[in-house]
């Protein structure tokens, strides 16, 4: 990350309906790191994503997000407490999560660590 970063942490309950602050957390980091509006959307759209996978089984109690914004771009961290039982989720390369973070992110990462985390790496331009 470049010399001067912003660093956002927030924990909402996880739920699909709260995913909705990680969404405008994550617009307004990639604002600080001067994306584009399309770009803006794309992280959005990301955060959203990821934070769905750890979601999905109803057996998480809370998804911690942690967001670094400097001028290189917007990089993420999701993890849900406790995580899902199974990790990554199986046959997830065939779902539309995987199809749309590999489409908008420049890194995505799967960690299989107690709990189970998503990272994310966003550039301030696509690198498709």
């Amino acid at each position: 990350m470049g010399v001067s970063s912003d660093v956002m942490r927030l924990a909402v309950p996880a739920r699909r309906e709260a995913l909705g602050v990680l969404r405008t957390m994550a617009g307004n980091a990639a604002r600080l790191s001067g994306f584009d509006y399309n770009r803006v959307e794309e992280a959005r759209l990301a955060v959203n994503e990821a934070a769905s996978l750890l979601v999905v089984n109803g057996r998480s109690s809370t998804v911690r997000c942690l967001l670094t914004a400097d001028d290189s771009g917007l990089e993420v961290e999701l993890q849900a407490e406790p995580g899902p039982t199974v990790w990554p989720p199986e046959l997830w390369t065939d779902t539309l999560e995987y199809v749309v973070l590999t489409a908008v992110t420049d890194v995505l990462e799967l960690v299989a660590d107690d709990p189970p985390r998503v990272r994310l790496f966003l550039g301030p331009s696509p690198t498709r």
